[in-house]
């Protein structure tokens, strides 16, 4: 397959794709027990990190936080110190540590290269269903901006996201080329929207029947970015 038309846009997916998410996650969410049992220790009375947990899960089934990890955190934190009879204080403040960890991710390999050369040839954005700072990770410089799913009240595969990304750039859909781990999330909705789409796949995941193998380009390694574009 061979992109179609001039391609001036770029978008790229930020969790999982531009670093391994859940070890990020892990460790800030242990970070932040950690933090609160130091301050709160009482709260080891009435949760453990398993039940911790489980109350932010609880909350995530509310509509409210489907799109919003950082207000789904504070609320999080909030009803742990309540319920453990403190005061909620300082439950920004917690928020805000968590945040920092959020955005302490390892790169994978090749990455920040991969970056520099993109944003030397073309605009470059990000588009993500998470609350990870471009510029809290230190990759901001290579970025026009960033779009979350936060900012438009739906997460992908959403196609109000999408539609976000022609709006902010004024571009045509087919001259944006997005790139991402999920095959639903971000490809097949890149593709719908106009856009055309490269599947990073690390994993060597099986695409799914109902997706048609020759609309897009697949890679395993980022760096294989700057074979392509």
């Amino acid at each position: 397959m061979t992109f179609k038309g001039h391609i001036k846009i770029i978008s790229l997916d930020l969790d999982d794709t531009l670093w391994d998410n859940q070890i990020v996650i892990d460790r800030a969410k242990n970070k932040l027990y950690e933090k609160i049992l130091e301050n709160y220790p009482n709260v080891a009375h009435f949760f453990d990190f398993y039940s911790f947990e489980q109350l932010a899960h609880q909350l995530y089934q509310e509509d409210t936080f489907k799109c919003n990890w950082s207000a789904l955190r504070l609320v999080h934190i909030t009803e742990i110190l309540k319920k453990s009879g403190y005061s909620t204080e300082h439950a920004l403040a917690l928020s805000d540590y968590y945040y920092f960890w959020r955005n302490r991710v390892d790169l994978f390999p090749g990455v920040e290269q991969v970056l520099s050369y993109l944003a030397s040839r073309y605009q470059l954005i990000s588009l993500t269903n998470g609350n990870a700072s471009i510029n809290e990770i230190g990759i901001g410089q290579y970025f026009q901006f960033s779009i979350c799913a936060a900012d438009v009240g739906e997460k992908k595969p959403s196609a109000r996201l999408y539609k976000e990304v022609l709006n902010k750039t004024g571009v045509k859909a087919e001259q944006i080329v997005h790139i991402g781990n999920h095959i639903i999330e971000d490809v097949q909705a890149a593709l719908a929207s106009g856009m055309q789409a490269i599947w990073f796949n690390p994993e060597h995941e099986s695409v799914p029947e109902d997706i048609t193998e020759q609309t897009f380009l697949q890679i395993e390694r980022i760096e294989q970015l700057m074979d392509i574009l």
